[in-house]
């Protein structure tokens, strides 16, 4: 970790938010890399939706209705 060299004025004077999330350690990435790359774990049965951005919602509801496991979102949006 790296101390932020900021002034807290400049979050408060300016409406801003930090939010920060660690749920796992940099060794338990090692270790779920190494199981995925062995092929020890199989993710692809997991994956229970592939759907485009623009379908978000329907990922949602999934999610919310405990019909999915993984969904996969893919840019969909013309330029």
């Amino acid at each position: 970790f790296k101390p932020l060299d900021f002034s807290i004025n400049d979050i408060t004077a300016w409406n801003k938010s930090i939010i920060g999330h660690m749920a796992y350690d940099s060794t338990s990435w090692r270790n779920a890399i190494r199981l995925l790359a062995s092929g020890a774990i199989k993710v692809k049965p997991m994956i229970t939706h592939r759907i485009g951005l623009s379908q978000w919602r329907e990922g949602f509801d999934a999610m919310v209705d405990k019909t999915a496991i993984k969904v996969i979102m893919t840019y969909d949006f013309d330029e």
